[in-house]
């Protein structure tokens, strides 16, 4: 698997926080200046990726990579919204 393919898995997984260049090169046995590249290739690529100094690289949420957490949320909402929702409105139209 190539770093890009790694670093960005990598992200995926941790989307919620911020990732330092340096976990990432010791993660991958890689160099920062390796892991830079990597992040500027997806960067290029259409990946959203927020760089920012002294914290590190984080996957912004508008991204369209489907992610098992992302997966989760999106089921949830279909069971919310197609079992849920309608067997409460059910209950009240039974009850009036």
């Amino acid at each position: 698997m190539s770093l890009k393919t790694e670093v960005l898995n990598y992200l995926c997984a941790h989307d919620d926080e911020y990732v330092s260049g340096e976990a990432l090169a010791q993660k991958f046995d890689k160099s920062r200046a390796a892991v830079w590249k990597a992040i500027k290739s997806l960067q290029s690529d259409g990946v959203h990726i927020e760089a920012v100094t002294n914290r590190g690289y984080r996957l912004l949420p508008d991204n369209d990579i489907l992610t098992a957490k992302r997966l989760k949320r999106i089921l949830i909402l279909i069971v919310v919204l197609f079992f849920i929702i309608p067997s409460t409105a059910q209950t009240l139209r039974l009850s009036v």
